[in-house]
């Protein structure tokens, strides 16, 4: 059924996406005329802004009052389309409008435009608009919704591509949804590499950039070696640029500038033949998993970053109040290339998903929220959208400026890190593909208490693509380790002491990821304070700040509090990531024994 259309009034002059193409922004959803768009007075802002967040900036981070309509739950997706209607993705498949009913300037109220789980779809992560057609990204298509009576809700819709493969494994996604100066549409297949049973992949196309033709009847492959390649956007000169996120064969955090037919480094035995790995245009520092991205128009001042690049970032896995948001500044150089200078936005701002900048030169951005094991949704909502205002009368929480290492022997920390196994299943800084996650740069990411936390509780956290795979084989055998990459022919794992096995299908009979990290508790049981202290250093792990230090003593008295009523490991507070991985023997089969028994 169809909802009554609310007013979603605009006036003004905005550049659409980031192609740098100036239209008039007038009139209603129901195609009425102009209507001045209100500007939120500064006491309407001061009411809104969430002041836990530190912008760098007079930026008022203003939490939008979306209190009535369809509930938020776990935004993933924003646009703002020509005429300034605000449209948004959530995660559990509805496609939202948000409109302002009380005309105080701020969006308040989100209306069903469409929900894709009426097609038999899941995870809707990127939207892209044409006209009136808005384009949505799930896991098994791109699927058009299209309002042809202006009443602010879709009345038709249609397959526009799916001649690619999928799953039900949760991290079977689509991102970027993009259109070109050609009209073509771009977007990224996330990796299989960490599927236990991808689906069949011939041509190459999870891990990769793919263009669509306007009529979509013709897909091309741009470019490979892509991981969780969230973010997308194009600038005035048609520059294209990715954002993606480290493992697996990228060793950092990134930006890229897309070259076609290049290869940038994730799951390279996929391709075969690749060419050298092409270099990221920027090594993200003040963000962890790089999402959403998009570029302010050049005319758009916001505080003098006008043709800047915006990227939010998720925040390390489990760590349900760390997230940010950055911004790169670009200068086009005689010979193509770019220069690319990063600095901080805003941080303490958690689990983003999205950015866009709308019809008043605001800047959208998705949050989120928690989320289940398994990239599942909670059964209750979670998760808003904010609005960051440029007020140059409004000063924010001050940015904290990098608080300092730990001071150790980081000599002695380095030969702990080797005597206690840590070094046989990590690097710190490196490049080869181990066990666990590479480390370098932990002490940026992780305050003292959250890596500690990791090391002495390691499942509380584990990083998405290092989960523990439970392989059972036909002859009885069961294989433990995390799945490095896998096709319709095999599975490839890495176990402890790194070695790599090929599994044929064939001989598989089941496989489950386990709740459970390969590194076993008490690692650091039997040693000293000063020991701690050291491996710390050696890790360049910073001294936490007041508000670091009363959240993890948060954590920790009501961790503590569920073990105690009763309910068990498993509802355990998500603490951090696992940061150290040793050989687990018999220690993990026993766990593994405990986890069966927890879940009968």
């Amino acid at each position: 059924m169809k909802q009554s259309s609310l007013r979603s009034s605009v006036a003004g002059w905005a550049l659409i996406g980031g192609c740098g193409c100036a239209a008039w922004l007038g009139g209603t959803l129901s195609g009425a005329g102009p209507v001045p768009l209100p500007v939120p007075t500064r006491a309407v802002i001061e009411a809104h802004v969430d002041r836990s967040i530190n912008v760098h900036g007079h930026y008022a981070a203003v939490r939008l009052p979306v209190t009535h309509g369809v509930p938020l739950w776990n935004p993933t997706a924003v646009k703002v389309a020509a005429d300034g209607t605000v449209f948004v993705a959530n995660y559990s498949g509805e496609i939202l409008r948000l409109v302002d009913t009380d005309g105080d300037g701020l969006e308040d109220t989100a209306l069903l435009f469409a929900d894709v789980r009426r097609d038999g779809l899941r995870s809707p992560t990127a939207l892209a608009l044409r006209g009136r057609e808005v384009f949505v990204a799930t896991a098994q298509e791109v699927r058009v919704y299209t309002d042809t009576d202006g009443d602010g809700v879709a009345d038709q819709s249609r397959t526009f591509f799916k001649d690619f493969p999928w799953s039900e494994h949760p991290f079977d996604w689509t991102f970027g949804l993009t259109f070109d100066r050609d009209g073509w549409l771009n977007f990224t297949l996330s990796t299989d590499s960490y599927n236990p049973a991808p689906a069949p992949d011939p041509r190459g196309l999870r891990g990769a950039l793919l263009r669509v033709s306007p009529d979509g009847l013709r897909m091309e492959r741009v470019a490979t070696g892509f991981r969780f390649a969230y973010g997308m956007a194009i600038d005035p000169e048609g520059g294209m640029f990715i954002s993606d996120n480290e493992g697996g064969g990228n060793p950092t955090e990134e930006l890229n500038r897309v070259v076609s037919g290049a290869f940038y480094g994730h799951n390279p035995e996929k391709y075969k033949g690749h060419p050298e790995t092409t270099p990221p245009l920027v090594t993200v520092r003040h963000g962890f998993g790089m999402v959403g991205i998009a570029f302010n128009p050049r005319t758009n001042d916001f505080g003098g970053t006008g043709g800047d690049l915006f990227m939010a970032a998720w925040g390390p896995d489990f760590l349900w109040d760390r997230g940010s948001i950055l911004r790169v500044h670009l200068e086009r150089m005689p010979d193509g290339g770019y220069r690319a200078e990063e600095f901080p936005f805003a941080h303490e701002v958690p689990k983003l998903g999205d950015v866009t900048f709308g019809a008043q030169g605001d800047l959208y951005v998705a949050q989120f929220g928690r989320e289940g094991r398994g990239h599942t949704p909670y059964d209750r909502p979670t998760g808003g959208m904010y609005r960051f205002i440029h007020a140059p009368w409004y000063t924010p929480p001050a940015g904290s400026s990098p608080y300092p290492r730990i001071a150790g022997d980081t000599v002695h920390g380095r030969k702990l890190f080797e005597s206690l196994g840590c070094a046989v299943c990590h690097s710190v800084g490196g490049k080869q593909e181990l066990l666990g996650p590479d480390l370098g740069g932990i002490g940026d990411m992780f305050s003292e208490a959250e890596v500690l936390v990791a090391i002495r509780r390691p499942s509380e956290g584990i990083k998405s693509g290092h989960e523990t795979v439970e392989v059972e084989l036909r002859d009885g055998e069961t294989v433990l380790g995390r799945v490095l990459r896998g096709d319709e022919e095999s599975l490839v794992m890495i176990q402890a002491g790194n070695s790599r096995r090929v599994i044929p299908r064939g001989t598989i009979v089941t496989n489950r990821t386990l709740a459970l990290s390969l590194m076993p508790e008490g690692l650091i049981n039997g040693c000293s304070a000063q020991d701690v202290t050291d491996l710390l250093a050696y890790l360049g792990v910073r001294r936490p700040t007041r508000l670091q230090t009363l959240r993890a003593e948060s954590k920790e008295g009501f961790r503590k509090w569920r073990l105690y009523s009763g309910r068990g490991e498993k509802a355990a507070v998500a603490g951090g990531v696992a940061a150290v991985l040793v050989l687990a023997g018999a220690g993990l089969r026993s766990g593994v024994r405990r986890l069966r028994q927890q879940s009968e």
